[in-house]
């Protein structure tokens, strides 16, 4: 029985070093992965955010127009309403 108990602790004890060593060499691994799909999952946001930047302006100003100066002011709405779901509001102002 002492031979079986040892036996047993001692397969316990290798397959924990074993996790050990397996987990020291996959995680760096599995870091780099997860650097690499960040990196890609940026330069997708970027090509889209310069996608929207270079859109041509539509929107052409007038020769004439009069220069507007600073706008001060407040925004105040008034009725206004909104739902997700029709009879729930979720805004109401």
């Amino acid at each position: 029985l002492s031979q079986h108990v040892a036996f047993d602790l001692r397969r316990d004890f290798y397959d924990r070093v074993q996790a050990l060593y397996t987990n020291r060499f996959f995680d760096p691994i599995r870091d780099a992965t997860q650097q690499y799909i960040n990196l890609q999952r940026a330069t997708v946001a970027a090509e889209r955010i310069f996608e929207i930047l270079d859109t041509p302006q539509t929107v052409q100003e007038k020769p004439d127009a009069t220069v507007l100066g600073d706008v001060r002011g407040d925004i105040e709405f008034r009725d206004v309403r909104f739902e997700y779901v029709p009879g729930i509001e979720v805004l109401h102002a």
